[in-house]
């Protein structure tokens, strides 16, 4: 069989120009073009499923979905329920997950059942990164809109083989041999939005919508502008960084990052580009341009390719006329979480829909913010007005950020803190090994993890502290995982407190067991109750 190539680009500007220099030079290349998923059993179920969800009254949707190998019938108590109590509760938790994961969450169902094969597996993980972009960029909260997006949305087959230029949004549920990823100039900023809004529950009101203001004027109303630009700029960070991961992770066997030559000045831009300059260590371009590869690069990886066999490559389009066999797959699909998911929903007091201030919300960012400055208490020397210069960013008084200054001396006294944010406090040996330690703060991470299924979900987000402790190799051999909270509790408070915030913490861990390879039972894990000077293990919740 032939390669299959990738070249992946950010954008739709430069994939005619690309695809007619390859052809120049005698490649045969083509752009992104396909056909819509609809050509599967099992998407023509699930869309069956939601035009009943959207219409209970549907007789033809209601036979179809009912009898589909996909209908979800551990989502109810009892399926001899009403039509519209079924339909209520698929609606339900379509807006609690989003289309993405309601969908990623019938994978097993099919993955599992006779009925469908291995062409409907592939479009069947199509359909879930479809599902999870139409999360990310549309509006809409209408069912039968997200279906005729379905219907009309044309993506490659994903057996097409040769060279093919797409997006990297067009790539989604594709993979190639080998990927080539130009377009790395863009800036991992996108537009600046016409409209801020605040929504941290989809099931309750917006708590905040602004137009987008003006450098100037996000220092008014208490910070809340600035806290909603802030929000807006880390989304788009995030989502750039899951970009770049989707198209990294497009690649069976080779993948090619290619890079302008640097400035002659040091650039401060923030494109796809630098990021790769800071996070690798690169060296002067070799003959072939090359400026890092990682230590087990094989530049012999398309010899050493296992052919597909015949029965690889004999993929039937349905055809509802014929029957299909089973047949079987694995295949990844990367619905995307962060920690704070696990909270379940929050009611919103009509009161602090216009309360400015943000009240505990505040004074939390505003806490994080201090503690983000502590490397080591032995070193800390901050005097009051470098603090006040480090909360520049929150348009509160002078006095009022005095006040939490004070607090927040106060609390770097507390018994606990100095336990764990003194390096003299941390062992010195961790299983008779002589250890060094480090204090990672607000570390951040966009990372794939392992669900139980055998499936994977992208997290993303950011942990407080991490005391990690090092051998004389550098290997990470122990960590003590800290989350700060500022919530006031008392020694009869704290449990139930704590066990909200327990499924955070379990995600936490694993994030950094991945990150470091330390087992999780070495990792100490705990909540650090600010201002009430009490900490809490996570296994002991």
């Amino acid at each position: 069989g032939s390669i299959s190539i990738g070249v992946l680009t950010r954008t739709n500007k430069p994939i005619s120009s690309i695809i007619d220099r390859l052809q120049a030079s005698g490649l045969k290349a083509s752009g992104e073009g396909g056909n819509t998923i609809t050509d599967s059993l099992a998407i023509l179920q699930l869309l069956s499923i939601l035009r009943f969800a959207d219409h209970p009254g549907d007789s033809a949707a209601l036979h179809a979905a009912t009898t589909a190998p996909l209908w979800p019938t551990h989502l109810f108590e009892s399926i001899t329920q009403e039509n519209e109590v079924l339909a209520s509760v698929i609606r339900e938790r379509i807006l609690e997950q989003g289309y993405g994961k309601f969908i990623a969450s019938l994978l097993p169902k099919m993955q599992d059942h006779a009925s469908y094969g291995d062409w409907d597996l592939r479009r069947f993980n199509q359909l879930i990164d479809l599902a999870f972009s139409y999360d990310t960029e549309n509006t809409s909260s209408r069912i039968s809109d997200f279906v005729t997006y379905i219907q009309n949305t044309k993506v490659e087959n994903p057996d097409t083989v040769g060279i093919r230029v797409m997006t990297v949004h067009a790539a989604k549920g594709l993979e190639f041999d080998a990927v080539f990823v130009p377009e790395l100039t863009e800036s991992l900023q996108g537009r600046t939005p016409q409209i801020y809004a605040e929504r941290p529950d989809p099931e309750h009101f917006y708590q905040r919508v602004s137009t987008s203001p003006k450098k100037d004027h996000r220092a008014l109303i208490g910070g809340v502008l600035e806290a909603l630009h802030q929000d807006h700029l880390v989304h788009q960070l995030q989502d750039a960084f899951c970009v770049l991961y989707v198209a990294m992770t497009r690649a069976r066997h080779h993948l090619e990052m290619i890079v302008e030559a640097p400035p002659k000045t040091q650039s401060t831009a923030k494109t796809f580009q630098q990021l790769l300059r800071k996070s690798f260590a690169l060296t002067p371009p070799d003959d072939h341009g090359i400026i890092w590869e990682h230590p087990d690069n094989n530049s012999e990886w398309a010899n050493v390719l296992e052919r597909p066999s015949d029965e690889d490559e004999d993929i039937v389009i349905y055809d509802p006329s014929v029957p299909l066999l089973p047949r079987t797959s694995e295949h990844r699909h990367l619905p995307r979480r962060s920690p704070s998911d696990h909270f379940g929903p929050r009611r919103i007091r009509i009161d602090e829909m216009f309360n400015v201030s943000t009240g505990g919300a505040l004074r939390g960012e505003i806490f994080h913010r201090l503690f983000e400055e502590v490397n080591w208490l032995e070193e800390f020397n901050l005097q009051d007005d470098d603090l006040l210069h480090t909360l520049g960013k929150f348009d509160v008084i002078e006095e009022t950020l005095r006040q939490y200054i004070e607090e927040f001396r106060l609390s770097l006294r507390e018994d606990n803190v100095v336990k764990h944010l003194t390096r003299a406090n941390q062992p010195n040996t961790i299983h008779e090994i002589p250890v060094q330690w480090e204090a990672w703060r607000e570390r951040r991470f966009c990372i794939s993890l392992e669900n139980g299924d055998g499936t994977e979900t992208l997290w993303n987000g950011i942990i407080d502290r991490v005391n990690v402790a090092t051998d004389s190799s550098g290997k990470y051999v122990g960590a003590t995982l800290l989350d700060y909270k500022t919530d006031a509790v008392t020694a009869k408070t704290l449990s139930r407190k704590a066990k909200t915030y327990q499924p955070q913490l379990f995600t936490y861990r694993k994030v950094l067991n991945v990150i470091t390879g330390i087992d999780e039972r070495e990792i100490e894990t705990g909540l650090l109750f600010l201002g009430s000077d009490m900490y809490i293990p996570v296994d002991s919740i």
